[in-house]
């Protein structure tokens, strides 16, 4: 009987990782090739490309044209499904006669990129509204604070582009990546609670104000905050101008003990 050594069981983990991996990969891959509309050119892809055949088949045309309205219209419209699909196929057939015919090549491209771009978004926010309501029922059944929650998980998830994006152009010009890291709170605070607030107010038929509780944890937040501004505003002159690695390994110290006092209280 043959019997695997530890380096041909390691091989063979690894391979089916990999093979797990790139199954999960194709699978997401597949899922938002049939619903986000991209611009495909023949030499994008070999003739035998399983994406190449999809997208040159009217059948798949059609799709998107009842796809991309049945999206639109669970974010916007919000009619019923049983009037919106006789809808949706009655006007699919006169919207691709007037696209062939009367459009050209180069609006139709840029037509199809920002139609992908609109729908890609749409998709994405669903997929994380869901996520974040996961989350929350673990927070509720572990019985997690809210804020805790927000300042932690949903901060982090948040902020993950952020970081790899100011990491990246901090290689590039670090002036850039420091604007960028103080624009983004200053864009969140102002504008994103902004927004947001008009937007809740609106949906309220009273249009009553947001209540809102300012515990202990949001008063903390907020002059760790307060803190880190006058911290950048005194230290960078009396530094000459130079983030050095103390103020970097400071500035991390920090986030650290504030986050372990928000957690402990």
């Amino acid at each position: 009987m043959y019997s695997y050594n530890i380096h041909e069981i390691e091989h063979i983990v690894i391979q089916d990782s990999i093979s797990v991996s790139q199954y999960i990969v194709n699978s997401i891959d597949f899922m938002f090739f049939i619903l986000v509309p991209i611009q495909i050119k023949d030499d994008d892809f070999p003739e035998s490309h399983w994406k190449l055949k999809l997208y040159q088949s009217n059948l798949f045309l059609y799709w998107y044209f009842f796809e991309i309205p049945f999206i639109l219209n669970l974010h916007i419209f919000k009619i019923s499904v049983i009037k919106f699909v006789p809808i949706a196929l009655l006007l699919a057939f006169p919207i691709h006669f007037i696209s062939a015919t009367y459009l050209s090549l180069k609006f139709k491209h840029c037509l199809i990129n920002l139609i992908g771009v609109i729908i890609s978004l749409l998709i994405l926010s669903d997929f994380t509204v869901q996520i974040l309501r996961v989350l929350k029922n673990f927070g509720l059944i572990w019985s997690i604070n809210e804020f805790i929650l927000g300042l932690l998980i949903f901060s982090i998830s948040n902020s993950m582009n952020d970081l790899v994006t100011n990491l990246t152009i901090s290689k590039i010009n670090p002036i850039l990546a420091i604007n960028s890291c103080l624009g983004s709170p200053i864009l969140i605070i102002l504008l994103g609670i902004g927004i947001n607030g008009c937007i809740l107010i609106s949906q309220f038929h009273n249009h009553d104000a947001i209540k809102f509780n300012l515990n202990i944890n949001v008063t903390i937040s907020m002059l760790s905050l307060i803190i880190t501004v006058a911290f950048y505003i005194l230290y960078i002159p009396l530094n000459n101008w130079v983030l050095d690695r103390r103020a970097g390994i400071g500035l991390i110290l920090f986030y650290l003990i504030i986050t372990g006092v928000i957690c402990s209280i």
